[in-house]
């Protein structure tokens, strides 16, 4: 099997500005980390915790041989590539955002995993073939 000494990685993805554009050349983006990841569905969700338009978010499943380090490095650069900047942030506005939800069995972020939204899209994902 191909990804047998690949690390397992769940990522979620998210953008509340220029939505679908900056999801798709973020998947795009990932796709050139990952031969094998796979995307859910895009789902729109309401901002939890600022005060901020809705969100398009969706979730991937791949595997890599990054470290965590590497693979943190990469988002970061795939959210800065989708014009994701601090003083948006600040006012509400996220470009694009990338988080690494499980890395190698390891859970981070744990809040997000409560999240309804996650609950659903993971388990969209996680049963494709």
């Amino acid at each position: 099997m191909k990804n047998i000494n690949k690390i397992r990685v769940v990522l979620a993805i998210g953008s509340n500005a220029n939505r679908r554009p900056n999801i798709e050349n973020a998947k795009l983006a990932l796709q050139s980390l990952f031969e094998d990841i796979q995307f859910s569905r895009i789902m729109r969700t309401r901002a939890i915790g600022i005060k901020a338009a809705d969100f398009h978010n969706c979730m991937a499943i791949g595997h890599t041989d990054l470290d965590y380090g590497q693979l943190k490095e990469a988002c970061n650069t795939i959210e800065s590539a989708c014009n994701d900047q601090a003083e948006k942030r600040r006012n509400g506005i996220i470009e694009m955002d990338i988080d690494i939800l499980e890395y190698n069995g390891t859970k981070h972020h744990a809040n997000d995993w409560n999240r309804r939204y996650i609950k659903i899209l993971y388990n969209e994902i996680n049963q494709q073939p």
